[in-house]
């Protein structure tokens, strides 16, 4: 049956093989695997080459019968292809990836499979795929342990031009050991679904599900609350995907994963607040001390901060924009815009604001600044699924 699904979606929604050259229809940008932009592409994602140089004494007979078996093939699949409408979710959940089967490999190492599962979705479509026993934070690299097939089709569907993938845990699935679930999504604007409040999930969910004529909830195991908890990955899924065999290592991995205690923290106590010595600039944040650079800064004010969600900034600026009586709201939000960074790590359109003194240190809205700000990644970044969002403001300079 997995073979027959395979075949399936690869008569109707398989792409053509890499092609870099100018004038092609495809979206390399979606096809990041082909290496059409310098990049060399790894064997593990490679489509399979139909041509080879090898065995060239073969009897020709045999060659030309292969051959025509091969074009009816093709002009079965080009005529198959584009029969079947997109679909707007698609679950894969066939053998799990650590299954020692030589099927397993064909399943998760194969490109063009992957990437008709990709061609099959409409634009704002959803891949889930299930992924298998979770990791420990004790364990090796994936791509170094039977989880290998994991890591493989993890780096292959991040370069396939999906916009946004999580990873979440889930243990009430009956299994002795919590199970792990990939969610790609081809558009950015999932994210704002995805990072919803547990409110707003509370009222879609109230919105969209009939109610029960006893009154209890229609779902047994979620909520928004549980919603939540999928939002980010845990730490074990961080700590091996930042083990990762890399060189550089996995982006992220370096900076956005916390305080370093290796790196030198000057508190509030080292800087001021005082009007700039350049006309026009405003006040702001002043060291009293040398910071060398790679140095953390305010450590003891970064949880202290103002966060303005995706959803709010959407809703104050339709209301102020539209709404004589909420023109006040352009005033918070200008605070937001103003003191605050924005960030699109987590959706688009998200402020914060530092508390105290760090509110005014130049992030660099005019290309200037010599600090920067991080926010840990949630799976934005291409093949970074399973870094966790743990520090939302840890800063440190990039410049002495």
């Amino acid at each position: 049956m997995c073979r027959d699904a395979l075949a399936w979606f690869m008569d109707r929604f398989e792409y053509p093989a890499c092609d870099c050259g100018e004038g092609s229809a495809l979206k390399q940008r979606e096809r990041a695997y082909c290496g059409c932009d310098g990049e060399d592409t790894p064997k593990s994602l490679q489509h399979d080459d139909d041509d080879d140089d090898e065995d060239s004494s073969d009897d020709d007979d045999e060659d030309d019968e292969e051959d025509s078996s091969d074009e009816e093939n093709q002009d079965e699949r080009d005529r198959l292809r584009g029969t079947e409408e997109p679909f707007d979710v698609i679950v894969m959940d066939a053998l799990d990836p650590q299954e020692n089967v030589d099927f397993a490999d064909v399943l998760y190492r194969n490109a063009a499979f992957l990437e008709s599962l990709y061609g099959g979705l409409t634009d704002d479509g959803v891949l889930v795929m299930q992924l298998g026993m979770s990791p420990y934070g004790k364990n090796a690299a994936e791509e170094v342990t039977y989880n290998e097939n994991r890591a493989a089709v993890m780096d292959l569907t991040s370069r396939l031009g999906f916009e946004s993938m999580h990873v979440y845990e889930e243990s009430r699935c009956g299994f002795e050991e919590s199970w792990s679930f990939l969610v790609a999504c081809k558009s950015y604007d999932c994210r704002n679904q995805w990072y919803s409040s547990e409110a707003e999930i509370a009222a879609e969910m109230h919105r969209r599900i009939l109610p029960t004529k006893s009154g209890d909830p229609a779902l047994k195991y979620f909520d928004g609350a549980t919603m939540k908890s999928y939002q980010n990955p845990t730490k074990a899924w961080e700590t091996v995907y930042c083990r990762r065999p890399t060189d550089p290592m996995p982006e992220g991995c370096d900076l956005y994963r916390g305080l370093d205690p290796r790196a030198r923290n000057f508190d509030s106590r080292a800087f001021e607040v005082r009007e700039s010595s350049v006309q026009g600039a405003g006040r702001g944040t002043f060291v009293k001390e040398d910071v060398p650079k790679g140095s953390m800064i305010m450590q003891d004010e970064a949880v202290k901060k103002v966060h303005l969600g995706h959803r709010s900034t959407t809703l104050m600026t339709g209301y102020y924009e539209k709404m004589e009586e909420a023109e006040d709201l352009f005033d918070l939000y200008s605070y937001f815009e103003g003191y605050g960074v924005e960030d699109d790590n987590v959706a688009y359109a998200e402020y914060y604001v530092d508390s105290g003194s760090a509110a005014f240190v130049n992030h660099g809205c005019n290309g200037t600044s010599n600090m920067g700000g991080l926010t840990a990644a949630t799976g934005k970044v291409k093949g970074d699924p399973a870094h966790a969002r743990y520090t939302n403001n840890v800063r440190h300079v990039d410049e002495t």
